[in-house]
């Protein structure tokens, strides 16, 4: 690939190097006292092009403490040279992420000052409001006024005319300068952002050479020819710095195909998978959104979750929202030709917060939120007999009661619901109603005065079924691979708390497509992954959060997150307008709305490949038992007791 190619393809070569290199120690994330070599370039050591490790005579000064106080003394690896380098003669130590976490900075919150000597300043606000759009990092300008509350800072100067950009290595305490050629623009100053909250290079990944090959004839290493630099050890690995992900060829932070060439018309990286192109320096990547939302996890709230199913057109997906403007959306995308498929509500303590999934669709629906169990029998049985079908359910505690949110879509044949029972009714129900072609849709598990209650929604089908519940991250997952490579997709994931852990539980269908799981992260690596799945053909078909446990509901509102300490709002879809007002549509006892265009009948064909020929398989799971078994028959499951659950029996309208 030649240079010009690699400007066509967003490529900026914003790397310096120098005549003089000397060797340090770089600590920063998930390093510590690791033996690097740098070039000197305007008196600063620059190790792999723009990490700026501080001044020389500070670096050397450094460089001969730590050397001083260390007794072993053993050679390290060096630029792809066996034999090493006599000069780096003391190991790594301790590499890893620091037991504080001292490089991270807190909370995720990022003071930044802009020198009155740099040039186009916009820059600075097009990078920073690029970083905040792709991340939960949020940025605070240093001013006279509180500069005593932000001790630590950026500070963004001019790098004059310069063809080099650097920033260093996490938050080093104090100011630390990011220094920005004139000529680059904002694309480079987030790549140099990114270094300064604690992101490297992606090619000095510890597994790059599985992905990537080095060519280290090309690269530059010295006289001769006079003049050249030696710059191999811009290649060096981190060896001890974590890898996040998979390897990311269009990450931001990865070194362009020409990168220290000593021949520009040839390569010194070359990827080992075939048409993928590296350097870009148009903005983040999925894969740096994930690093930086799995790097700064600690300081936000975790417990997203999503699943996907191979899938086209239009999208949606909005979070975190009021009743008001949940309705609202729920009505302008419903004109817009979109349909509710998933429903979640969580508890705050000003009530709650509702999130959803739309998808394309026409025909009637209906939306039933906050209702109590009777309110919500009633409106299920009268909408299922105006040709509407219960699709999804949840079930929170709000104010101390057990509140019931459902959405319709319009449907026909058998169905049931089977609400707030112990495991071996709904398990009992689960196979009696197996064996009446009804399938597990949608299921919810929740506590009750600490004990587990299950809540179904079952709708026609046919073919190979499965069901996995309250089981272990490791279990569930080990599950969701080996019945996924039986013609199984996961078709409902639920998550609940038991103590201070997180159960997973989930209803498996005939399938296959493809399919993804995103569970239990930030928020923001959540957003970020449902833009990329997207982008690949795949849609999400449920949405999960971790609601807090029953006893810290029943304990006293203190214990809930205001609705001001949780995400924002958010969602969108292709070519959506500005949202209408919404009608209300409250009732004494419950809310939501209905759009019916008659009795919809439609014909049910079992389309199950693959999976026709698997047993329906259960496991039941309690703290004292972890295994699970195959039902191999079609024998009906043992009778439900009284009070064990509440629901409705297979109900044909029509």
């Amino acid at each position: 690939m030649s240079t010009q190619d690699d400007r066509q393809l967003g490529v900026v070569d914003h790397m310096a190097a120098g005549p003089v290199s000397g060797s340090g120690f770089l600590t920063g994330p998930g390093l510590f006292e690791h033996p690097v070599r740098y070039a000197v370039v305007d008196g600063r050591a620059i190790h792999d092009g723009c990490i700026d490790m501080g001044p020389v005579d500070e670096v050397e000064a450094q460089a001969a403490e730590v050397a001083a106080r260390r007794e072993a003394r053993l050679t390290t690896a060096f630029a792809g040279s066996e034999d090493g380098d006599a000069r780096l003669t003391v190991t790594p130590f301790g590499i890893g992420l620091p037991s504080d976490s001292a490089f991270l900075w807190p909370a995720g919150q990022v003071a930044y000052a802009i020198d009155a000597g740099l040039p186009n300043q916009q820059r600075v606000t097009d990078a920073i409001a690029h970083l905040q759009q792709n991340t939960g990092i949020r940025f605070t300008l240093r001013t006279a006024a509180n500069a005593g509350s932000l001790p630590n800072w950026i500070q963004v100067v001019s790098n004059g005319a310069a063809t080099s950009s650097s920033s260093a290595i996490g938050m080093r305490g104090g100011r630390q300068d990011l220094r920005l050629a004139d000529a680059h623009p904002w694309p480079i100053l987030v790549h140099e952002f990114l270094h300064a909250l604690g992101v490297y290079h992606e090619q000095s990944r510890s597994d790059r050479d599985s992905f990537v090959e080095i060519k280290w004839d090309n690269i530059q290493d010295g006289p001769p020819p006079e003049g050249e630099n030696d710059t191999r050890h811009n290649f060096q690995t981190k060896p001890g710095s974590t890898d996040y992900f998979g390897y990311d060829y269009g990450s931001l932070m990865h070194y362009h195909a020409t990168a220290f060439a000593k021949d520009t018309s040839k390569p010194t990286i070359v990827p080992r998978q075939s048409g993928v192109t590296i350097g870009q320096r148009n903005g983040m990547s999925p894969g740096d959104r994930q690093t930086v939302a799995k790097m700064y996890e600690r300081f936000f709230e975790k417990g997203y979750s999503g699943v996907w199913r191979a899938g086209s057109g239009r999208y949606a997906l909005w979070v975190n929202d009021t009743w008001d403007g949940f309705a609202a959306k729920w009505q302008q995308w419903s004109a817009d030709g979109l349909r509710l498929v998933d429903v979640h509500v969580r508890p705050v303590r000003d009530g709650a917060r509702y999130s959803g999934v739309f998808l394309p669709g026409s025909g009637g629906h209906a939306l039933w939120a906050n209702a109590s169990w009777k309110s919500f029998q009633a409106k299920w049985d009268e909408w299922s007999r105006q040709g509407l079908r219960l699709i999804d359910i949840h079930v929170a505690n709000v104010g101390g009661q057990d509140r019931y949110t459902g959405a319709f879509l319009a449907g026909s044949g058998g169905h049931a619901l089977w609400v707030g029972a112990s495991w071996d009714s709904f398990r009992a129900q689960w196979e009696q109603w197996s064996t009446q072609g009804l399938r597990l849709h949608d299921l919810h598990v929740h506590q009750v005065a600490g004990q587990d209650r299950y809540t179904g929604v079952f709708l026609p089908g046919g073919g190979g079924h499965a069901l996995w519940v309250n089981a272990s991250w490791a279990s569930f997952v080990a599950k969701w691979q080996e019945w996924g490579g039986q013609g199984l997709r996961l078709v409902d994931l639920n998550q609940h708390r038991v103590g201070n852990e997180i159960r997973f539980s989930g209803a498996f269908l005939p399938g296959q497509d493809g399919y993804a799981l995103w569970a239990n992260v930030t928020w923001e690596s959540f957003r970020a992954k449902w833009e990329e799945l997207a982008g690949q053909g795949l849609r999400l078909v449920d949405f999960e959060q971790v609601n807090p446990a029953s006893g810290a509901l029943l304990d006293g509102a203190d214990d809930l997150p205001a609705g001001d300490e949780i995400p924002a709002a958010f969602g969108g879809i292709v070519s959506a307008g500005v949202s209408v007002a919404a009608e209300d549509a409250m009732a004494a006892d419950g809310q939501g709305a209905a759009e019916l265009d008659g009795p919809v009948r439609t014909s049910h064909e079992d389309t199950g490949s693959g999976g026709a020929e698997l047993p329906n398989v259960v496991m039941p799971r309690t703290a004292a038992d972890d295994h699970g078994g195959a039902l191999t028959g079609a024998e009906n499951g043992a009778p439900v007791s009284a009070g064990a659950g509440a629901g409705g029996m297979v109900r044909d309208d029509g």
